[in-house]
This record gives structure tokens, C-alpha cells and sequence, in this order.
């Protein structure tokens, strides 16, 4: 009998420490998922901040008097 009783404590500590470092393994997983997470939040905001409609074109408002957007029909 007193040989179960050990195998018993032996088998729990066993289990014990087995559920320690899944907790900790759990952890370290949760911890890059978050931070691969944040990694592409980050990279959206920057791809959307970073677009702009450029143009070579210059318009000079201040010389032109008078301005007709009128559409003629032919």
C-alpha cells in the first residue's frame, strides 16, 4: 500500500510540474502572438499614413481671374 501512496506523489508532482511550464510555454506563446499582433497593427497605420496623391502639376490661383467649368456640347 505504501507503494501506491508514493507512486500517488510521485505521479502528482510529476503532473505539477508538467502544468507549470504549459503555463509558462502558454505565456511566451501569448506574449509573440500579442507582439506580432501590435507588429501589423503598426504596419497598416504606417502603409495608411503614407498615402498621398502627389502631383507635378503647379496651379497658381492667384493669377487666374476668372474661371469657366462650362461644358460645351458639339
Amino acid at each position: 500500500m505504501e507503494i501506491v501512496n508514493n507512486l500517488d506523489v510521485i505521479l502528482s508532482v510529476v503532473c505539477s510540474i508538467g502544468s507549470i511550464i504549459m503555463f509558462f510555454k502558454a505565456k511566451n506563446e501569448k506574449d509573440q502572438c500579442i507582439k506580432i499582433r501590435t507588429e501589423i497593427k503598426n504596419d497598416l497605420r504606417i502603409t495608411n499614413d503614407s498615402k498621398e496623391i502627389k502631383s507635378k502639376d503647379e496651379f497658381n490661383i492667384k493669377q487666374v481671374n476668372t474661371f469657366d467649368n462650362r461644358k460645351t456640347i458639339r
